[in-house]
């Protein structure tokens, strides 16, 4: 039989639930600081990426339309 009364004893594991929601909830918005932080640079990462491929894009279609051009004019003149 508990020496205790119940409702001390449910006092104590409401008081014991509070803490680890509080805690929870605590670790839960430092976790969702941590990924808002991370989804800023992966997005940084993201568009200085997409501008070296923009930049790679011209270079490599400037120079089949220079090949282009000039083969044209080898077979046109030869």
């Amino acid at each position: 039989m508990p020496t205790h009364t119940p409702n001390i004893d449910m006092l104590q594991r409401i008081d014991l639930v509070d803490k680890a929601l509080q805690k929870n909830a605590a670790e839960l918005n430092t976790h969702e600081e941590v990924c808002a932080l991370r989804y800023t640079q992966i997005e940084s990462q993201f568009q200085t990426t997409i501008s070296r491929i923009k930049r790679l894009e011209t270079i490599v279609i400037s120079t089949a339309a220079t090949t282009i051009i000039l083969l044209l004019g080898m077979v046109y003149r030869g």
